[in-house]
């Protein structure tokens, strides 16, 4: 009976060795899902890097961007006090030379409000100024850089 049962286990896996396919055959047949994924996946990986690659380069323009906006602002800002400077010494030296050609006392009191009040009111006007340059500079960023 063993012996029996020996030859049939025997006869069956004879039989389904003889009707499989060949093992080249088996190989790309049995897993063409998995190696169509490998591919797939380097394809991907490929494109992440060049996707990556370009993020970097992008961000790092727009820090280039930012940094020159800001060296821009800086200047700008600069050359706006230093007018705002010059302006205030031009109207001090005519204070002062209308002051020296007044006579009475009231008189130059009267040129010194008048300049105290120019002055002031020249200041104020430079703060605006400065203002105006910075919510320019702030919103410019916003719109070149999202």
């Amino acid at each position: 009976m063993k012996i029996l049962v020996f030859l049939l286990s025997f006869i069956f896996l004879g039989s389904s060795f003889l009707l499989s396919a060949p093992k080249s055959d088996r190989k790309e047949g049995r897993h063409p899902k998995k190696k169509a994924q490998k591919i797939e996946d380097k394809k991907n990986l490929n494109l992440n890097m060049k996707l990556k690659s370009e993020r970097g380069l992008a961000i790092k323009e727009k820090k280039e961007r930012k940094r020159l906006a800001r060296e821009n602002f800086k200047q700008d800002k600069t050359l706006l006090i230093e007018s705002h400077k010059e302006e205030i010494q031009a109207i001090r030296e005519n204070m002062r030379s209308e002051f020296e050609a007044a006579k009475s006392k009231e008189e130059k009191k009267k040129i010194k409000e008048s300049y105290k009040l120019k002055i002031l009111d020249l200041k104020h006007g430079h703060k605006k100024d400065l203002i105006d340059l910075k919510y320019n500079f702030k919103k410019s960023n916003k719109k070149s850089y999202k």
